[in-house]
């Protein structure tokens, strides 16, 4: 049974504010990756590498929905030491607070990547995530990040 043109229009007008949703909520799925990807870029940092960092805040921040990244701006969940005189959060681990995802990004770049000797080129995102272990960068079991980390990345770029 063929549907009737009227039949047809309101099925595309029913369609229409769901393919909208559909592609906000990849863009919004996306979030702050392009401008993680571009700033690291700025630092040298190649692109695998970059993913492995877009993956691993898209872990820290539950795809960037977390209080703590709404609140703070922290792409990464960073605690920086008060010397920088950055606020911190009351709340949570104290992480601190950025005024912009973009001074996120250059913080982990400037502060935790340059100054902890960050693999610019890390054999795989298991090693980058063992390596973050070492410079204690969280605090969780390394086998909870690993398969978050993981499945962060494997989400993203499938």
């Amino acid at each position: 049974m063929a549907l009737s043109a009227s039949k047809k229009s309101i099925l595309l007008w029913l369609l229409l504010p769901l393919i909208g949703l559909l592609a906000l909520w990849f863009l919004f799925r996306r979030g702050p990756a392009p401008t993680i990807n571009r700033i690291l870029s700025r630092y040298g940092i190649p692109s695998l590498t970059r993913k492995y960092w877009i993956a691993i805040s898209a872990f820290e921040t539950n795809f960037w929905t977390s209080r703590v990244f709404r609140d703070s701006n922290n792409l990464f969940n960073i605690i920086m030491p008060a010397k920088y005189g950055l606020p911190a959060l009351k709340y949570g681990e104290g992480q601190t607070i950025f005024s912009s995802t973009e001074e996120s990004v250059v913080a982990l770049a400037e502060h935790v990547l340059k100054p902890f000797n960050y693999p610019r080129v890390p054999a795989s995102l298991g090693d980058l995530v063992s390596y973050m272990k070492t410079k204690g960068f969280y605090t969780a079991s390394e086998a909870l990040y690993q398969t978050g980390a993981r499945s962060a990345f494997d989400k993203l770029y499938g």
